[in-house]
């Protein structure tokens, strides 16, 4: 009776133990996101995904330690993928067009040092929260255009210093503050086109002493201060086209440099810049 009572208790046990580890098991894949893998490698350093539709918040990619550029595109999802640092840890190239997501977050960039080239455009971005690139020291390249952005803060770009190119193109932004390039000592060009800018104060590229092209074509810009391009003596090409109320250059040769020899200011209703109502 006494063997048959501890055989018994011991098998109730082991039974025990072992639905609880499947349990653990089960409860812990389900927490996982789940697992994405790349379409093809256009070379093998290349990972291409496209046209996929994920209904779970939060998605990963397989991982894979060659990859150094990363494509996204036609992804039908509320957010980019997570731990891309993990997936690709030598990153360098990372492009999502295309795309469902509305808000950029920092947990989406996370870790990526060795990112040269962000490109996050032709999606339905509609905001960009304050920190999310500051994870990506390196970065030269960022593009966020045709998007629905609505506004960009100074804190977007305050730990970006190696960036030379950035476009915010084709959004709806319709204010930049003073100073908000302001850490952005080695940009070279910048691309602001067809937004709806009202104005660009003096203080707008103060610190971006390396410009050489500047566009701000297509927006609603009346007033542009004439000490706006003070200091820029490495510009080199200038487009104001397609604006509400600007038609004349108002001494920028003389307030940028000698290289500026590329000025455009055609499709703009009559009025006078560097004088304000």
């Amino acid at each position: 009776m006494y063997r048959f009572l501890t055989s018994a208790i011991c098998f109730l046990l082991i039974t025990f133990l072992t639905n609880a580890a499947r349990n653990t098991n089960t409860n812990s894949n389900s927490n996982n996101p789940p697992t994405e893998s790349c379409d093809q490698l256009d070379s093998p350093q290349t990972c291409l995904i496209d046209n996929r539709h994920i209904d779970e918040s939060s998605w990963q990619i397989e991982k894979n330690r060659k990859v150094t550029s990363l494509k996204l595109t036609n992804i039908q999802s509320e957010n980019l993928p997570i731990n891309v640092d993990e997936s690709f840890p030598n990153l360098v190239s990372y492009s999502a067009s295309e795309t469902s997501f509305r808000i950029l977050k920092k947990e989406h960039l996370r870790h990526l040092r060795s990112l040269e080239s962000l490109s996050l455009n032709k999606g339905e971005l509609i905001r960009v929260r304050r920190d999310a690139f500051d994870d990506m020291p390196n970065l030269q390249r960022l593009d966020l255009g045709y998007n629905f952005i609505k506004m960009v803060s100074p804190e977007n770009f305050r730990e970006l210093g190696k960036l030379e190119f950035l476009s915010i193109k084709n959004n709806e932004i319709e204010e930049i503050s003073p100073r908000i390039f302001k850490g952005l000592l080695n940009l070279k060009e910048f691309n602001g086109d067809d937004n709806k800018l009202a104005s660009i104060t003096g203080e707008t590229f103060s610190n971006n002493r390396r410009l050489r092209n500047i566009s701000l074509k297509g927006n609603n810009l009346k007033f542009v201060d004439d000490s706006t391009f003070n200091g820029l003596k490495e510009l080199q090409s200038l487009d104001l086209s397609g604006n509400d109320c600007i038609d004349k250059v108002y001494n920028f040769r003389g307030t940028a440099g000698a290289l500026l020899t590329a000025i455009r200011m055609d499709m703009n209703n009559f009025c006078q810049i560097g004088v304000k109502d």
